[in-house]
C-alpha cells in the first residue's frame, strides 16, 4: 500500500470507511465502520479483550476477529489482518502449535454466511460467528492435514531423486524450497548462511533434477520456484473452495 494516496500502511485510518455501495459515498452501504476518531480507543479495548485467558479459545478468537472487522481500523487489508489476528490467538491459546490451521480458508468457503455472521455480531448476536469459526475449523483441519501429507511426499520424492548428504547445503536447500516455494538466490543464501556465489551451483543442480524451475522476472530478480509445492498449495486452495481474497 506504500505510495498510494488513499492508504497509510502501519497507521490507523483517519477517514471513514464502509463496505459495499459506492466508493464515493456510504449511502446504501452494507456496513459503515465507526468514526476514525474512535479507532485508537476501540483497538485498545480489543487488545485487552484479546489478552484475556478466561474465555473459551475458539469463541474468544471468533469474537475478537469479528470485533476487529467491525472496527475496520485500516484503510485496506482489514480482512487479511483480522485473519492473521485469528491465527495468532489460536497459537497463543494452544489450540494450534506447529502449523497454522487454515481456518480463514474455511471461512471463505461460504462468504455470504460469513458476512451474515459478522452482521449478526454487530447487532449483538454472538453465536453465528462462533458457529462459523467452528464449522470452518472442521473443514480446515483435514484440508491442512492433506496439505502436510502432500508436502511430506514432495520432500521424500526430492530426497530420493537428489540423494543429498544429511548435513549438506543441498539438503538444507530442499527444506528451504519446501517452505519458500518462490525465492531468489540471495534469499536462499542469506537463510542458509552461504555465499550467494556458491548457492547458484546447488540451485542449478536442483533445476537439472526437476526440483526447481527458474524464471527471469521482467525488470526484477531471477526467481527460483518449486513447482510441486506451488501445485500442492493450489490444490489446497481448490479444496478450501476459496473464492475471494480480502
Amino acid at each position: 500500500m506504500a505510495g498510494q494516496e488513499r492508504h497509510t500502511p502501519g497507521e490507523y485510518r483517519t477517514q471513514p470507511v464502509w463496505i459495499g455501495a459506492s466508493r464515493i459515498s456510504p449511502v446504501g452501504a452494507g456496513y459503515v465502520a465507526p468514526r476514525f476518531e474512535l479507532v485508537p480507543e476501540l483497538m485498545e479495548d480489543l487488545a485487552r479483550y484479546a489478552a484475556r485467558t478466561d474465555v473459551t479459545p475458539l469463541a474468544h478468537t471468533a469474537t475478537a476477529h469479528a470485533q476487529f472487522e467491525t472496527i475496520h481500523p485500516f484503510t485496506d487489508g482489514n480482512g487479511r489482518s483480522g485473519r492473521a489476528l485469528a491465527q495468532a490467538m489460536l497459537r497463543r491459546s494452544g489450540l494450534t502449535t506447529n502449523v497454522a490451521v487454515p481456518v480463514s480458508a474455511g471461512l471463505l468457503t461460504d462468504v455470504p454466511a460469513y458476512h451474515d455472521a459478522l452482521t449478526s455480531f454487530r447487532e449483538g448476536e454472538v453465536s453465528p460467528i462462533v458457529e462459523q469459526f467452528a464449522a470452518a475449523s472442521l473443514r480446515a483441519v483435514p484440508n491442512g492435514r492433506q496439505l502436510l501429507d502432500d508436502l511430506d511426499a514432495i520432500l521424500q520424492e526430492w530426497t530420493e531423486t537428489v540423494r543429498p548428504r544429511r548435513t549438506s547445503v543441498k539438503k538444507r536447500l530442499l527444506g528451504f524450497a519446501l517452505e519458500h516455494p518462490a525465492f531468489t538466490a540471495e534469499q536462499a543464501a542469506r537463510e542458509l548462511e552461504v555465499a550467494a556465489t556458491n548457492v547458484y551451483r546447488y540451485l542449478r543442480e536442483l533445476e537439472t533434477a526437476g526440483v526447481l524451475a527458474v524464471k527471469k522476472e521482467h525488470r526484477g530478480p531471477t526467481v527460483w520456484r518449486a513447482p510441486a509445492v506451488l501445485s500442492a498449495i493450489d490444490a489446497f486452495a481448490l479444496r478450501a473452495g476459496r473464492r475471494s481474497a480480502g
